[in-house]
């Protein structure tokens, strides 16, 4: 009797890394692009700038409303 396989570990990577497949073919090189940044904060000891929810929230609504 065969056993059946589960592969939902195999769907949900597929799924994660499938943004990362649609980014490189837009613009090859990307990912590796994403690991220097990581790399290069990592080093520096994490992001100097941080920026609060409301900022972000801030900043959004200039921009909608800039039209």
């Amino acid at each position: 009797m065969c056993e059946q396989a589960d592969l939902h570990a195999v769907t949900d990577l597929l799924n994660k890394w499938q943004h990362i497949a649609a980014m490189e073919s837009g613009s090859p090189g990307s990912w590796f692009e994403v690991l220097a940044k990581a790399e290069q904060i990592l080093r520096a000891g994490g992001r100097a700038e941080t920026v609060t929810i409301e900022e972000h929230r801030a900043a959004i609504a200039r921009r909608l409303h800039a039209d």
